[in-house]
C-alpha cells in the first residue's frame, strides 16, 4: 500500500509526493516540521519557498561577485610554506563567440605588428570567469584556495567563431592563512565563513509542478 502524504493523508498514488529536498525546502522557509508533502497540497508553499530561495541566492551572488577574487588561485603545484589539505579537482569552462569582426581585426593587427584589443579583452574576460568558476567550486568543496591551475584554449565544435577557455586545478583547504598576509587572511576568512552559509542552499533542486 502506498505511503500517505503526511500533510493531507492522501495516498501518493493519488497525489504525487515531493522529493525529500523539496520537503526540506518548504520546512526551511515556512518553519514547518512536516516529514512529507504531496505536490497538490503543498504546491503554493513550495513555489513561495522556491521564490525565497532564489532571492537569497541572488543576494549571495552579489556578495561573492565582489569578493570571490579573495580566493587564491595559483599555477604552482606546491606553493612555498603552504600547509594544506587537497580536496579534489575543480574545473571551469567558458565558450564565447569571437565573431567575424573579431577575427578580421585580429588578423589585421597581426599583419601590422599590433594586437587586437577587442579580441584580447574577450579572452581576458573568459579567463576571469573560468577562475571565478573554479573558486566557487572550491568553496563548494569546503576549500579556500586553488593550486596547480592550468588554462587551455581551443575552438569549440571546430568553429573559428567559438572559442572555449577552460581552467582546471586542485581545490585545497589552506590551514596556515598567515602566509597570505594579514589583510588577505582576514578577507579570506570572511569569504570562507560566508560560504558555509551559502553552500547548503545549492543542494535544493528546482522541480516543475
Amino acid at each position: 500500500m502506498a505511503a500517505p502524504c503526511l500533510n493531507c493523508s492522501k495516498s501518493v498514488e493519488e497525489h504525487e509526493a515531493f522529493p525529500e529536498d523539496a520537503v526540506e525546502l518548504i520546512n526551511k522557509y515556512t518553519g514547518g516540521t512536516t516529514l512529507g508533502y504531496c505536490v497538490k497540497c503543498a504546491k503554493k508553499q513550495y513555489l513561495e519557498s522556491l521564490q525565497k530561495l532564489n532571492k537569497e541566492k541572488e543576494t549571495w551572488n552579489g556578495y561573492f561577485k565582489k569578493r570571490i577574487w579573495n580566493i587564491p588561485t595559483v599555477t604552482i603545484q606546491n606553493p612555498l610554506n603552504w600547509d594544506y589539505e587537497a580536496l579534489g579537482v575543480v574545473s571551469g569552462q567558458i565558450t564565447m563567440g569571437m565573431g567575424l569582426m573579431g577575427d578580421l581585426s585580429s588578423t589585421f593587427a597581426n599583419l601590422t605588428g599590433g594586437q587586437s584589443s577587442e579580441y584580447n579583452q574577450k579572452i581576458i574576460s573568459a579567463e576571469s570567469l573560468c577562475l571565478n568558476l573554479i573558486r566557487l567550486r572550491a568553496l563548494n568543496l569546503g576549500g579556500n584556495a586553488v593550486i596547480g591551475i592550468d588554462m587551455n584554449y581551443s575552438e569549440a565544435g571546430g568553429s573559428k567563431d567559438l572559442l572555449m577557455v577552460a581552467a582546471v586545478g586542485t581545490a585545497i583547504k589552506l590551514r596556515n592563512l598567515d602566509v597570505l598576509g594579514e589583510q588577505r587572511r582576514k578577507d579570506l576568512e570572511e569569504v570562507s565563513k560566508k560560504a558555509e552559509e551559502f553552500v547548503p542552499l545549492l543542494k535544493y533542486k528546482t522541480y516543475k509542478i
